[in-house]
């Protein structure tokens, strides 16, 4: 009997992607940031606009595994790796860019950028 690997991207995101299992996701997102249950996260979006648009047709993509968007607008990025490509810290911050620069448009003041967290699960060792 083979066992499902809850690291494969399709499994993680039936798991905690897709609406019918918010659940999921809540327990996990409040245990990884520590929420006691005075802070816990009890609204929760997942965003199904997985693909970071470009603004030209060769900008770099990006696809994202799992977001979701609590309602004081932070956004969470959830990303799973499973091999080191040895561009972790680059392929973050270049999501996490992403995120955070399409939370505001033309007119408006930078304090209206909402915040982003990024939680990347490796199947790797990437920090000594």
């Amino acid at each position: 009997m083979q066992r499902l690997r809850p690291l494969n991207d399709f499994i993680f995101k039936k798991l905690f992607g897709e609406t019918e299992n918010i659940d999921n996701l809540k327990s996990f997102l409040n245990a990884v940031l520590n929420k006691d249950k005075t802070q816990e996260l009890v609204e929760l979006e997942i965003i199904n606009e997985k693909e970071l648009t470009t603004d030209n047709i060769q900008d770099k993509k990006g696809i994202i595994d799992v977001l979701a968007k609590t309602s004081d607008g932070t956004n969470i990025n959830i990303e799973v790796q499973l091999t080191n490509q040895d561009n972790m810290d680059k392929r973050t911050l270049f999501y996490w860019s992403r995120i955070y620069s399409r939370s505001i448009v033309k007119g408006e003041d930078y304090s209206n950028l909402n915040k982003v967290i990024t939680i990347n699960i490796l199947d790797f060792n990437y920090i000594e």
